[in-house]
């Protein structure tokens, strides 16, 4: 049988692309990943580029790359993939193994994973375009419709980089001098850290930081990030979801490092359901003002936003809200935005593969 190593991929796209391979004869050794060594999946281990000499001894089979290299990270990711395998294998680029094996995508639809579905309001979608800033944005919300309509590859957007910063619109700009950060969502202090050394670049001080995190274990982690990295800014973190109104909502852990999800589909993590208290951001914040406000909250972006209208509305501040947990998002939370923000630009950005990490970026035109 013909082998096959698979660079990156997610859940159960995982097990799609390896399913479709088998129906060809191929053998799928392992997956390689950056941050899951010790794993496996379906079967398969999950391993990181060090590790390949155990699995590639006497190795010609396929290299399937499942995302595109337009960056120097994930360049030099696949460079040290190569050299632990050598240049004799055939390598398949990321628009390659979506044309070739286009059935591992069909797959997943049919499962109903949500970033391929079209159960969604197609002209929701199309009204959004027009709200939009400029051309690029508007060619990525078209895009992204006529991907979910064909599953070609050829209407994927190339992912940019930096997420939160990108290079065509200098957010940096419309940060004051002293800045106040709301982070929703704040995993561990990942972008805590991120968004206060960026922005320290412009000679930005950062002088309140809120960090909200519903996980208890990513909470912990937050909490000693922010204890080795403050700098004299004041600091609110909570431990708490964030949603429209005061009140319980459940909640899936996923049993890995990352971040908590609330809509999660990967039928191979044993997820565990717990209960956790919601709160309305426009009571516990009630007068805080910030200058960014970063919400990257795993499907419940809009919830959390309509709490927390006054915050939106008396703040006026740039905005960094993932649109791409539901399909709705990209219309539902943009046209919220603007109903709220009437004197803000918006933008769309997309900084992963397969709009994975769309990002809509609002910003104040004053």
């Amino acid at each position: 049988m013909n082998q096959a190593i698979i660079i990156g991929s997610i859940g159960l796209w995982r097990k799609f692309l390896k399913d479709t391979l088998e129906e060809e004869g191929i053998n799928t050794i392992c997956f390689v990943d950056t941050v899951e060594s010790g794993m496996s999946y379906s079967g398969v281990p999950i391993i990181t580029p060090e590790e390949l000499p155990r699995y590639t001894k006497g190795f010609n089979g396929l290299v399937l790359v499942t995302f595109p290299i337009k960056d120097k990270r994930r360049e030099d990711f696949f460079k040290r993939v190569l050299e632990y395998i050598g240049d004799h294998v055939h390598v398949l680029s990321f628009t390659e193994v979506y044309k070739k094996y286009k059935n591992a995508l069909i797959m997943a639809k049919k499962v109903g994973d949500l970033w391929l579905s079209e159960d969604y309001d197609k002209d929701s979608a199309l009204d959004v375009i027009e709200l939009l800033s400029d051309e690029k944005s508007k060619h990525i919300v078209s895009s992204w419709i006529k991907f979910r309509e064909t599953l070609d590859i050829d209407y994927i957007v190339d992912p940019e980089e930096p997420q939160y910063f990108p290079n065509d619109l200098s957010v940096q700009n419309f940060v004051p001098q002293e800045y106040a950060l709301l982070d929703l969502g704040a995993f561990t202090g990942d972008s805590y850290l991120f968004l206060k050394d960026k922005l320290s670049e412009y000679s930005k001080k950062l002088t309140l930081y809120a960090g909200i995190e519903a996980d208890q274990e990513n909470f912990l982690k937050l909490v000693k990030t922010v204890e080795e990295n403050e700098t004299g800014e004041k600091v609110i973190l909570l431990n708490t979801a964030c949603f429209s109104k005061n009140t319980y909502i459940e909640f899936f852990k996923t049993g890995t490092d990352r971040s908590s999800y609330l809509n999660f589909s990967d039928i191979e993590v044993k997820n565990e359901k717990v209960k956790l208290i919601a709160a309305k951001l426009d009571v516990i914040l009630r007068n805080f003002k910030f200058d960014i406000v970063k919400a990257d909250i795993e499907g419940a972006e809009f919830e959390c936003l309509c709490g927390m209208e006054n915050i939106i509305t008396n703040s006026n501040s740039v905005m960094m809200i993932s649109i791409y947990h539901k399909p709705e998002d990209i219309y539902q939370i943009t046209k919220f935005v603007k109903e709220k923000l009437n004197n803000h630009e918006l933008f769309v950005r997309v900084h992963s593969s397969f709009f994975i990490n769309t990002i809509l970026y609002a910003i104040p035109r004053n």
